[in-house]
């Protein structure tokens, strides 16, 4: 006994081992990894059910941004190293999270998907009882940001602004509008619809470029100087990576008069001004969070946190793994457990929609065979009638090769809209403008 009891500590919490997993070289997966510190720290020592806990967030490097392959084998060798954790928080680069899904969700962990927005990432999420093949979606939710779907009909009221604008004050009755996105998986759907969508609404379609999330200034400057050739007004912007950096440099320093709007994710940081060196100026990108902008009772909190911990930092939208760490302690403490299996059914139930620091966080419910009609719960939301649903159904035959999509109501999806969670437009202007 002399000999154990002084290796014992007594009343020390349990830890609940949370696995980070995303690009950590690049701001992407370090701000992933510092909203998750944060949260746990603000949370701390949280009782369940009669028992301490604290939460324990491990940082995992799946270099998904420069190694789509490999990053299903690097969180694979993360979860054989912490056997003890049934969380992952992460996925950033769509083309890499298809990769970890079957990895986290097919060895019973619960993944939430903590930035990458691409739709069909949870196409089969509403088969996952009736399809056996397809049993590991019950583990996979989006923690942000809302899905692509939702990204295209945000940043598209941005991009309504600006022309309205425009046709106001300039005159320009039909603005042309030139596409400037990443060639990669989640920007695809968006700049297939928003080619369709700009001649709908009166403009004129301009130069499309696709463009790598890598690329130089070689690569740029001719499609930047081709836009401006083509006359164009705006340019929306679909980009995740470093070419945001590059396309407002060389956007400034080549003078090209449009402006941008959209989604550019290399915007969001303090530092963006400085990098670009103040060639950003006037770009408008759609954010989570914005200085002084309180969504919730929750924003103000956590940006002073975020900024208090990191100073000269402000937060890209894949530090919300601060409110998925956060909801998931609400949830254990709801249901009296730690255990990912045990609050599934928690997080599907649209009575749980929590305050988060953007908005309010649900989820779309799944569709059961022989629950027609509505969205259980959620107003205003087209349902599918009996004969479409059994019609799904039917057709695939619990078969697990299927192309079943459910745009853009998607199970275990994060509810988008008023009243949930939206974005905002942040533009950058020089000081005292």
């Amino acid at each position: 006994m002399g000999l154990v009891l002084p290796g014992m500590v007594s009343g020390q919490p349990n830890e609940i081992d949370v696995l980070i997993a995303g690009p950590m070289e690049y701001t992407q997966g370090q701000h992933m990894m510092k909203g998750a510190e944060l949260a746990a720290t603000e949370i701390g020592t949280f009782d369940v059910g009669g028992t301490d806990y604290v939460f324990n967030p491990i940082e995992v490097e799946t270099d998904e941004i420069d190694d789509y392959a490999g990053a299903g084998t690097k969180l694979l060798a993360a979860i054989t190293a912490n056997p003890n954790a049934e969380f992952v928080l992460g996925g950033f680069r769509t083309e890499g999270v298809m990769n970890e899904i079957p990895v986290a969700c097919g060895n019973n962990l619960t993944m939430f998907i903590c930035g990458a927005a691409t739709y069909s990432l949870l196409q089969y999420a509403p088969y996952y009882q009736v399809v056996p093949a397809y049993a590991m979606y019950k583990y996979l939710f989006r923690g942000t940001p809302f899905n692509d779907v939702f990204l295209l009909s945000n940043s598209f009221l941005m991009l309504s602004s600006v022309a309205q604008f425009l046709q106001a004050n300039y005159g320009i009755t039909t603005p042309k509008v030139a596409i400037f996105a990443e060639s990669l998986t989640w920007c695809d759907s968006i700049v297939a619809t928003a080619s369709a969508l700009i001649p709908g609404m009166g403009w004129t379609l301009g130069p499309v470029a696709r463009v790598s999330d890598k690329a130089s200034s070689t690569q740029v400057d001719p499609l930047l100087n081709a836009i401006e050739t083509a006359e164009c007004h705006i340019i929306y912007t679909v980009m995740s990576g470093d070419v945001g950096t590059v396309f407002s440099i060389r956007k400034g320093a080549l003078d090209i008069p449009a402006v941008a709007v959209g989604i550019n994710v290399e915007a969001q940081p303090a530092s963006f001004w400085d990098d670009t060196v103040g060639n950003c100026a006037y770009e408008i990108t759609m954010g989570t969070w914005a200085p002084n902008i309180e969504q919730t009772t929750k924003t103000a909190t956590f940006l002073s946190g975020f900024t208090a911990a990191n100073p000269g930092e402000f937060p890209i939208y894949t530090a919300a793994t601060y409110d998925v760490l956060k909801v998931l302690k609400t949830a254990m403490q709801a249901e009296g457990s730690v255990a990912n299996e045990d609050l599934i059914s928690w997080y599907e139930d649209i009575s749980n929609v929590q305050e988060i620091t953007s908005g309010y966080s649900g989820y779309y419910p799944r569709w059961v065979p022989g629950t027609y009609g509505e969205w259980q719960g959620i107003s205003g939301l087209a349902a599918l009638n009996s004969t479409q649903v059994d019609a799904i159904y039917g057709s695939i035959g619990y078969n697990p090769v299927c192309n079943f999509t459910m745009p853009p109501y998607n199970t275990h999806d994060l509810i988008y809209g008023p009243g949930y969670v939206t974005g905002l437009a942040v533009q950058w202007q020089p000081t005292g403008s």
